[in-house]
């Protein structure tokens, strides 16, 4: 099965929830690729998993 790759949009309240819930997840089924915030100097401690990035784009 190929694992899909999604794009998180933003890390608010919503999103940091969203955010540690794909990060927690262990089946392997997801993979994410692309964390787009507002304003990346609030999310500079975030530890992304390997292969994601941050951008504002």
């Amino acid at each position: 099965m190929n694992n899909k790759r999604i794009a998180l949009l933003g890390l608010g309240t919503i999103g940091q929830v969203v955010f540690d819930e794909l990060v927690a997840s262990t089946n392997g089924a997801w993979q994410l690729t692309w964390v787009v915030v507002k304003h990346p100097e609030r999310h500079q401690t975030v530890l992304l998993p390997t292969g994601a990035q941050l951008t504002t784009d």
